[in-house]
């Protein structure tokens, strides 16, 4: 594309001299002004005067400001079928609580175990053959519950699987 100087200037007393372009605080040849992308501008400040640079400010400065990543997190900026997201990123798992039944005095306590949540075990390694196992106390109360196996494998994919496993009367 061909560009004229001459055809961006800041009207001053007669002088037609071409302004400088001050990008985010950093001088620019007043050329490449078509090379912003009008979408990325946050403000542009017009500033008249001939000390504002020495020479190079002569026939003024045009000051422009883009957009920083804080202006695209707005959703006003982002596309209808696109939408920001912001990950969790990496988390240490938290112990879960899980009474021990590991004397026959804990085993026959009176005290019922109601809890809804019976297992959560962040962490279950393989072995060579792919093969993993756990051990898990059951609520006092028959019923059925309700498995899920989640994790990923070697390579990155998703293993899920749900499963129902059933308590009767001791």
């Amino acid at each position: 594309m061909n560009f004229n100087t001459k055809s961006v200037a800041i009207r001053q007393a007669g002088i037609v001299i071409p302004p400088a372009l001050i990008v985010d605080d950093v001088t620019w040849d007043i050329k490449d002004i078509v090379s912003i992308n009008p979408s990325d501008v946050a403000q542009i400040d017009v500033l008249k005067g001939t000390n504002l640079l020495g020479m190079n400010g002569g026939g003024g400065v045009i000051s422009v400001f883009t957009k920083t990543v804080d202006d695209y997190k707005n959703d006003d900026y982002i596309a209808p079928y696109m939408k920001a997201l912001s990950p969790l990123g990496y988390q240490q798992p938290v112990e879960f609580y899980s009474p021990k039944y590991d004397t026959p005095g804990k085993r026959n306590a009176q005290t019922p175990d109601l809890r809804t949540t019976i297992h959560w075990q962040p962490v279950v390694q393989t072995d060579s053959l792919g093969v993993a196992s756990f051990e898990f106390y059951t609520a006092d109360d028959p019923a059925s519950y309700t498995v899920i196996i989640e994790g990923l494998a070697n390579d990155g994919s998703i293993i899920r699987q749900e499963g129902k496993l059933w308590v009767k009367d001791k």
